[in-house]
């Protein structure tokens, strides 16, 4: 696999993005992308019940997850929870 460099503008790097712009980013629908982050898959900030992602940490995930399926992958995050 190919070493993909991220570059970021400086104000941008540490944006935190919600659920509804990570199912947008994937083109799916938010309780997908919710459940990607409840299974662990995907890392999260939590503050109160909102839960955001930082756009460094779902560019990661993309990267890591390339040509993976990313219900699998929820599946396998879920029993390796128990």
């Amino acid at each position: 696999m190919e070493n993909i460099q991220i570059i970021f503008k400086d104000d941008d790097a540490d944006r935190l993005l919600s659920l509804a712009e990570i199912a947008k980013r994937l083109g799916t629908n938010k309780t997908f992308a919710s459940a990607l982050v409840q299974s662990g898959a995907l890392p999260c900030v939590k503050f109160g019940r909102t839960r955001r992602v930082s756009r460094i940490t779902f560019q990661k995930f993309i990267q890591e997850h390339q040509g993976h399926d990313l219900y699998e992958v929820v599946k396998e995050c879920k029993k390796e929870k128990g």
